[in-house]
């Protein structure tokens, strides 16, 4: 009987050693948000490959918008219809429907928000400079539909598109 609990013991010793062995998996750490994969990302009419470094936004509700995401500090020129954030005096580029494409192109911005599109003849110009455009669609109500500019920090689950929409 004493033979039958020392092998029944050093069963389940090895049993207990098996097991604890075969957990000592590496584990991943996980994944912190900033490291998570956010572009590309798709908005309206571009494809962004990395959050904007310096942006025009040529309408009120844009800048509002900018400011409300925490990107005010990005924004390097605005159109003459805004007000000029806090702290900041930024330089009037013309307004939404006419703007000063000569003095945006001379900021030289990663990104141009605007609702109301350029004509073909600027929109070379901007695409010669490397700089993208993003003509947001209007609401009912006229003024610019900012609903997908949280995007411009890119996506937060690293999502596709499609998912997003």
């Amino acid at each position: 009987m004493k033979r039958f609990y020392k092998i029944f013991l050093a069963g389940i010793l090895s049993c207990v050693l098996l097991f604890s062995l075969s957990s000592c998996k590496e584990r991943k750490a996980p994944v912190k948000y900033s490291e998570q994969e956010t572009y590309p990302v798709t908005i309206e009419n571009i494809t962004l490959s990395q959050e904007p470094e310096s942006i025009v936004c040529l309408s009120q509700e844009i800048l509002t918008a900018l400011d409300e995401l925490g990107m005010i500090d990005k924004v390097v020129g605005i159109s003459s219809d805004s007000s000029q954030p806090e702290g900041k005096t930024l330089p009037q580029l013309g307004t939404v429907q006419n703007p000063d494409t000569a003095q945006i192109l001379s900021l030289k911005p990663s990104l141009v928000i605007t609702s109301y599109p350029f004509s073909a003849k600027e929109m070379e110009e901007f695409q010669n400079q490397s700089i993208q455009v993003l003509v947001l669609p209007l609401k009912e109500d006229g003024t610019a539909d900012t609903s997908q500019l949280y995007l411009l920090q890119g996506n937060p689950q690293g999502e596709s598109q499609a998912e997003t929409e």
